[in-house]
């Protein structure tokens, strides 16, 4: 008896107890399992109401950098190209003789210059000035000689005296620009002349006998025009003295060689020969005007 009594008793309490074990391991497991979220988020730091408003904006262009610093964006500063002026040319053609004409006092030679641009100073040139004046090596003509002799090329002013010396008058063509596109080849032609002259490989004979290495003073410039054409065109014997070389004159600056319709007179002064006294002759045909002389202060050559 004693032991179902006891049995009934306690029954109704375990059964509770029981079940409040149960649920609390379960309220306990699933507070383990439940999602971090759940934990309330941390407050933003209030922001007080009267605190600036600060607005940044990406500029539109890249600004310069310090000064002394590469720029990686901009490129180098070019400096500008200069321009460059081109070289010029000119020619002037000479002729001599005494009064009454005799071959002995007779004299053909011509002078080239090229102007080259002074960079140092504006409106200024450079003057190179080569001259071919084919005389023999004593100075003394003699027409009728049966052999050929040495000979010397001079200069412009010290042909200029010496004819001067002799008594003759001087007459003058020139002085032309060469046309710019055959300039530089006569130019250059001109200078080998010169060397082959000055080289002691070529003979001075007043009447030559149309060999290469024999010429006088009318072949000696003639030969730019070419070696074939001295006996058709640059005969000595019809032409010599001033003819000569008016006849040179008009053949050598000829087909558009040249702008005989103006004659640049800077150069007289530039080149120091104004002083001398000589005849200025034309190339124009009869009866059209004499070339117009241009007349330039302001270009002065720098010599």
């Amino acid at each position: 008896m004693t032991g179902n009594r006891t049995t009934r008793f306690t029954s109704p309490l375990v059964a509770p107890l029981v079940a409040l074990v149960i649920l609390t391991v379960v309220d306990f497991a699933a507070a383990q399992t439940a999602p971090s979220a759940a934990a309330p988020a941390a407050a933003a730091p209030p922001t007080p109401a009267d605190a600036p408003q600060v607005e940044v904006k990406t500029p539109a262009v890249t600004p310069p950098p310090p000064s002394g610093a590469p720029s990686l964006s901009a490129p180098p500063p070019v400096d500008p190209i200069p321009t460059v002026t081109p070289d010029r040319y000119f020619v002037m053609i000479f002729g001599s003789e005494s009064t009454p004409k005799r071959g002995k006092y007779t004299h053909t030679w011509y002078t080239i210059v090229r102007a080259t641009p002074n960079l140092d100073a504006e409106n200024t040139y450079k003057l190179d000035v080569h001259t071919i004046s084919w005389m023999p090596a004593t100075l003394s003509i003699r027409v009728i000689k049966l052999r050929a002799e040495c000979g010397v090329n001079l200069d412009l002013h010290r042909t200029i005296n010496f004819v001067r010396s002799q008594g003759e008058c001087i007459a003058m063509w020139g002085p032309y620009e060469l046309n710019p596109e055959i300039a530089v080849e006569l130019y250059n032609k001109s200078l080998k002349q010169i060397a082959r002259l000055n080289s002691g490989r070529v003979l001075y004979k007043s009447i030559d006998p149309d060999v290469y290495n024999i010429c006088n003073c009318i072949h000696a410039v003639s030969d730019l025009d070419g070696f074939s054409r001295r006996s058709m065109i640059y005969d000595e014997v019809r032409n010599y003295g001033i003819a000569a070389s008016a006849n040179l004159a008009r053949v050598i600056t000829g087909s558009g060689r040249v702008d005989w319709t103006v004659t640049h007179d800077w150069l007289l002064d530039a080149l120091d020969i104004s002083k001398y006294r000589i005849q200025r002759r034309s190339l124009a045909p009869r009866g059209q005007v004499a070339p117009r002389p241009l007349s330039q202060p302001a270009l002065q050559a720098a010599r």
